[in-house]
């Protein structure tokens, strides 16, 4: 095998583990999503963003090949093919994420939309100082 070849399926396994951790990243943001849990979802929203970073830069490489001479080992397409079916399943349950997360947006905002309008009513309401209207008496000669 050339070092040409070599260096290709090394490419070619990176990104399908790259592909991989993605798809796993995807399947924990279904749960961060349904548990409400914000501070996960931004990290694995973070993981994924990285990985696609290493993605494009791993097809900025694999352009460097000639790909007539390295599409056609079986090997190749079936970790092409892996790669495919991954990539699907990532984008059906990103789809699925984007339907929740929208459901959870709206519960947050009723939720946010309720504080503030029991934050209204105490300080409006039942805190409110009202201010006097009629002058205060004082007199002067029970005191004396």
């Amino acid at each position: 095998m050339k070092q040409a070849d070599v260096k290709y399926d090394e490419l070619l396994r990176c990104k399908l583990t790259c592909i991989e951790q993605m798809h796993e990243a995807t399947v924990r943001q279904r749960g961060a999503i349904e548990s409400g849990n914000e501070n996960l979802l931004v990290t694995l929203i973070e993981q994924k963003n990285q990985l696609i970073g290493k993605i494009e830069k791993i097809n900025r490489m694999m352009k460097q090949f000639n790909t007539h001479t390295h599409g056609a080992d079986d090997k190749i397409k079936t970790m092409e093919q892996h790669m495919a079916l991954k990539i699907k399943e990532i984008y059906e349950i990103d789809q699925q994420n984007l339907v929740n997360a929208k459901h959870l947006k709206k519960e947050m905002e009723k939720s946010m939309q309720h504080m503030h309008q029991g934050k209204k009513a105490l300080t409006n309401g039942y805190f409110k100082h009202q201010t006097q209207a009629n002058g205060y008496f004082i007199d002067k000669k029970i005191g004396k």
